[in-house]
């Protein structure tokens, strides 16, 4: 892992995006598996710009088939899972230009269909908060979170200055509950 994850990341790039995906990534065996690669390619195709944040120790070739497929790459430590690389990329990368805030992770299988259509279909209908959350597995619930993708439009509440519980004091308490830091 490297102790500046952030040092090849064109940061002005993801701050600068229409829509900004943050897209957590894990593999026991430290590869990009295809899914992911399509996965990442559909979200491109969607619009967004898409920062990896993987806690594999990807070697240089595996990182430059995300690269390959327009990807920003960070490696960094397992802390807090998912929720705590959103939170780390969050607090270096705000405030955000972007219109949709993608948080997203390899343990979906997507797509399953024409996901550019889905994202417009999503956004012509206003709201706070987007997401293809559901599960029909044993019975219908929603999946825990991490297993799943949401969208932020932009509202003064996703336009953070530099820190997730500025301005999202519930959303950010959400986050560190699930990240094991539950203090306010």
């Amino acid at each position: 892992m490297s102790d500046q994850p952030w040092a090849q990341v064109d940061l002005e790039r993801l701050r600068r995006a229409r829509r900004l995906c943050l897209f957590a990534h894990y593999h026991q065996d430290a590869v990009v598996a295809e899914h992911v690669l399509r996965y990442l390619q559909a979200l491109g195709a969607a619009g967004f710009t898409v920062l990896v944040l993987s806690t594999s120790p990807l070697p240089d070739a595996e990182c430059a088939k995300l690269r390959a497929v327009g990807a920003e790459v960070a490696l960094r430590e397992n802390r807090g899972m998912d929720f705590g690389g959103w939170i780390e990329a969050c607090l270096e990368l705000f405030p955000i230009e972007a219109e949709l805030l993608l948080l997203a992770n390899d343990s979906v299988y997507a797509p399953l269909g024409d996901l550019p259509a889905f994202v417009e279909t999503l956004v012509d209908t206003e709201a706070d908060f987007y997401g293809a959350l559901e599960s029909l597995e044993v019975a219908p619930h929603l999946p825990e979170p991490g297993s799943c993708c949401c969208a932020l439009p932009p509202t003064p509440r996703t336009r953070l200055p530099r820190s997730c519980a500025h301005r999202c004091p519930r959303w950010a308490a959400s986050l560190r509950w699930y990240c094991g830091t539950r203090s306010a």
